[in-house]
């Protein structure tokens, strides 16, 4: 029942910090808790945030404490009885483009980010670090994982150009599966192709909620724990006009 629900948000609500506060307070006033990861456009500088925050990494600080500020979840919790959700940070790297995984010195991904780290070779291997003191609690019954970028090539996503140098980190699948528990869940966002398969034993789910590429504006969320047992299907939450 929505108001009773947990939401999970894979990242890529929008670019600034303003409009993150006015996205989470609306999420929030409709569910029980809302937890998030921020992905890669929330941590884009633009002017108007220039004199606030040095850096992305800065930035990134800031949303920890925005969240923080409002009741958001961006650290592991327990949801019910026997089910916990842990949201696990991270970044892209070249390497996940298996037929050459080597920087493009040309390529211009997330160019109004600003990092005080070698964006090609350290910005992921820092994301997965802050993770690793969450991954030491004794996490038992199910386990729902979720970050913004992919953590396997695996799973689909557009191979156009030199997108799979921006898409995800296969070193963050070996956290996803540092749980070694019967029933596990991942939810990613980044890609716009929506997935829900399981493999080797962790259910893998994508449900891009963007209206680009002709999305329903009023897509249904998708149920990944129905309180009981580990779910994998649509609901539809809003019946009504769309939007004019």
């Amino acid at each position: 029942m929505l108001g009773q629900d947990v939401l999970i948000v894979a990242g890529n609500l929008c670019d600034t910090r303003n409009a993150l506060v006015r996205a989470l307070t609306t999420l929030k006033a409709k569910f029980r808790r809302v937890f998030y990861v921020p992905g890669n456009h929330e941590l884009w500088l633009n002017a108007t945030e220039a004199s606030k925050y040095p850096d992305s990494l800065a930035k990134l600080l800031g949303i920890m404490e925005t969240c923080d500020e409002l009741g958001v979840d961006c650290f592991p919790a327990a949801v019910s009885e026997d089910v916990f959700v842990v949201p696990l940070l991270s970044w892209y790297t070249a390497e996940f483009d298996e037929k050459d995984p080597f920087p493009d010195p040309n390529a211009n991904f997330d160019h109004q980010c600003r990092w005080p780290l070698d964006p090609e070779t350290q910005v992921w291997k820092y994301m997965l670090k802050l993770n690793e003191a969450h991954l030491q609690h004794p996490f038992h019954g199910t386990v729902i994982t979720f970050s913004h970028f992919l953590p396997s090539r695996n799973l689909p996503f557009g191979s156009f150009g030199r997108a799979a140098k921006a898409m995800g980190c296969e070193d963050l699948n070996d956290q996803v599966k540092s749980f070694r528990l019967r029933n596990r869940v991942h939810v990613y966002g980044h890609s716009s192709r929506h997935f829900a398969q399981y493999e080797d034993g962790v259910l893998y789910v994508n449900h891009y909620h963007g209206t680009d590429g002709g999305q329903s504006e009023r897509a249904p969320l998708f149920l990944i724990h129905d309180g009981k047992d580990i779910a994998k299907r649509q609901v539809e939450i809003y019946s009504g006009p769309t939007r004019s």
